[in-house]
């Protein structure tokens, strides 16, 4: 409302002037603090530079230019624009840059707006730091899944919004769902019907509906400081568990963006023997392409491949019928090793650390190379103890979801659907390894329908046991060393790191 205001007062000043109009541009509720790039402040620039205007009205000086920055710069595009150029101002007339004593009038009014800007910025700076330590809602958008509360700084849990947040971080933890599909069906069961997958992904990733406050001064951030300062808040309660924070980071930041592909049983086991490329799915064939960056040279039956590895998942599990408790122990060992270190411990320290420094820098007690290079190991600390923490995550939520899927196994066994492929998946890969490769035929191409399951290259047959040297002078092999051949040697080399 305010700038349609302006607007109507703008043009009847062009009225008055007898003045041709040939755009009208603005930029709502966008800030001009610290010559921050505006939109319609560079179209105007660019109609001045290209020689389409010769004029400018705007209500007043400080909706034009509010930064000594945007002042300079309509000084130069005045100087070089043809004689005659006019600004023209609904508060204070017109505006005159083409002499020394109106460029230094405009200067003085410039200064004095920027003034306001940053003294407004350092209250709301002030005020924002006030509310963090205090841990109040600071005002602006009601965050999804709240409604205001009675009082002030208050928030209240939309119950019917929050039952849907709660469905959906399980279904995206557990990976039955995406992130896409998962706003569809947020929009269908929630007064939100316009919302983005960006949209719920930031309510999923951010601190709020886990009841806390994050805070990051403007200051700190022209610095080069890249994280900030997490406490709880005191003012609302929490919709998620902490714990389900941590597992939702991990899984959004791991799972691909775009449209889900096919499922198929296999999908991400198979590789390449000649390139090392993940294998495509077809319901005929997974195959090596082109198209993926491989060498598309490389295919295997689909139904036959299913078949021979499933009957191996199946030989391996009867086999080994303590394969789940082993799972279950290996996540009670390493929670006991989690319980050592407090990482929100260590982030905090390190966060008291950053605001000591601060104070030292501001009182001129430490200099900028030797707080930049604090500042810098305290970011490279930080990024380690986050990163452990999402390794911690990753492998609780990959031993949680191996578990599940081994103890429904049989009943999965015929069940195609997507939910029962991704399962059978995860099983594959705990039971015989997160790769697989398929070596080239002999035939090449022309090899036919029929399975060869010696091209299938466990792990097993990938490290085969060879001539070892031993100590016992006495001691003889039993048979024939075991010798690779060239076709298992490219097959090794493409499922191994470089670096091994």
């Amino acid at each position: 409302m305010g700038v349609q205001r302006q607007f109507e007062d703008s043009q009847k000043l062009a009225d008055l002037h007898r003045l041709n109009v040939i755009r009208t541009i603005q930029d709502n509720d966008t800030s001009a603090y610290r010559g921050k790039r505006r939109k319609g402040f560079e179209e105007l620039k660019k109609l001045a530079v290209d020689g389409k205007i010769v004029g400018i009205v705007a209500w007043d000086s400080d909706r034009l230019y509010r930064s000594m920055h945007d002042l300079e710069a309509m000084i130069e595009i005045v100087e070089a624009a043809p004689e005659g150029f006019t600004i023209h101002s609904v508060t204070s007339g017109r505006i005159d840059l083409n002499s020394s004593a109106g460029r230094a009038m405009a200067r003085v009014m410039a200064g004095l707006g920027q003034y306001e800007v940053e003294h407004k910025a350092e209250r709301q700076s002030r005020a924002q730091l006030q509310a963090f330590q205090e841990g109040r809602f600071p005002g602006g958008r009601v965050p999804i899944g709240y409604v205001l509360g009675d009082e002030p700084g208050t928030l209240d849990i939309d119950e019917p919004v929050a039952e849907v947040l709660r469905f959906l971080a399980a279904e995206l933890i557990s990976k039955r769902l995406k992130i896409t599909s998962a706003t569809r069906y947020f929009r269908d069961n929630t007064r939100h019907t316009k919302t983005k997958p960006v949209a719920l992904r930031g309510v999923f990733l951010g601190p709020t509906i886990y009841a806390m406050r994050y805070y990051l001064p403007e200051v700190a951030k022209r610095r080069g400081v890249t994280s900030g300062t997490y406490r709880p808040a005191k003012t609302w309660k929490p919709i998620l568990k902490k714990s389900q924070w941590n597992q939702l980071r991990v899984v959004l930041k791991s799972t691909p963006r775009g449209r889900p592909t096919s499922p198929s049983l296999l999908s991400g086991i198979l590789h390449c023997g000649e390139c090392g490329t993940k294998l495509g799915f077809s319901k005929a064939t997974y195959k090596c392409s082109f198209t993926a960056g491989g060498c598309s040279s490389v295919s295997i039956s689909t139904p036959a491949v299913e078949r021979f590895l499933m009957q191996r998942t199946n030989a391996e599990l009867s086999g080994n019928p303590h394969l789940l408790d082993g799972i279950q122990n290996d996540g009670a060992v390493s929670r006991v090793s989690r319980v050592i270190r407090d990482p929100d411990a260590e982030l905090a320290a390190l966060q008291k650390e950053r605001t000591s420094l601060l104070n030292l820098q501001g009182e001129g007690l430490i200099d900028g190379d030797d707080i930049r290079n604090q500042l810098r190991r305290i970011v490279q600390q930080e990024a380690a103890i986050r990163a452990e923490g999402e390794h911690y995550v990753s492998e609780e939520l990959r031993r949680e979801q191996e578990a599940t899927a081994i103890a429904v196994w049989d009943a999965i066994a015929d069940d195609t659907s997507p939910e029962a492929l991704r399962k059978k998946n995860i099983v594959i890969r705990a039971v015989l390894g997160e790769k697989i490769v398929i070596a080239k035929s002999e035939k090449g191409h022309r090899s036919g329908s029929k399975f060869n399951s010696d091209r299938v290259l466990l792990q097993e047959k990938l490290l085969p046991d060879t001539e070892w040297e031993w100590d016992d002078p006495n001691y003889e092999p039993e048979g024939e060393s075991w010798k690779l051949s060239d076709q298992e040697i490219r097959a090794l080399q493409a499922s191994l790191p470089d670096a091994t």
